[in-house]
């Protein structure tokens, strides 16, 4: 584009020299002020005190606000627990032997219910042994290592008298031997 005596072209207006002057305030101030960290959290600071303290107060509130309710302690009955106060009542034949025929089935209930846990315990146990015997035939020294008892798994503490000294002039008894 070509320049003319009277101003400049860009982009297609012709501008003048004091033109550039009146566009630099459009563009904004070259300096920014910057706010110094420490103020920034200390206002951070305040707003968190202030929102806390507000939560408080509300809460604070709330709880006066709060219809409490009343509880009655019932009369106490000290003879709940005498045998007097249990019901008599004859139960008929056959709903005792219904409750026999019950408590039966549910002893077999839980016997196969112990049943079945002691055979997974011991299919684990025969896994385990396997494991093992294999492990020895590969590397013994990975054997040993297993074979070894990690004392942090299973703690046992026994602390008991180590040594008694005999009691000055005590006489002990003779014992006397039972046959049958």
């Amino acid at each position: 584009m070509a320049a003319t005596s009277r101003g400049v072209s860009v982009f297609g207006f012709r501008s003048t020299a004091l033109s550039v002057r009146y566009l630099l305030p459009i563009r904004g101030d070259g300096k920014k002020k910057k706010k110094s960290k420490a103020k920034n959290k200390q206002n951070q600071q305040q707003q968190q005190k202030a929102k806390l303290n507000s939560r408080l107060a509300k809460a604070a509130q709330q709880e006066q606000n709060k219809v409490k309710p009343k509880f009655v302690d019932p009369p106490l009955d000290n003879n709940w627990l005498d045998t007097e106060r249990r019901r008599h009542r004859k139960i008929d034949p056959e709903e005792e032997e219904k409750r026999i025929l019950l408590l039966k089935e549910w002893s077999r209930y839980k016997m196969d219910q112990h049943r079945s846990a002691l055979i997974k315990l011991r299919d684990i146990y025969k896994c385990r042994d396997k494991a093992l015997r294999e492990l020895k035939i590969l590397s013994p020294s990975l054997y040993a290592k297993a074979m070894l008892v990690e004392p942090k798994l299973l703690p046992y503490n026994c602390k008991g008298p180590t040594f008694t000294p005999p009691i000055t002039g005590y006489d002990q008894p003779e014992a006397e031997i039972v046959t049958r």
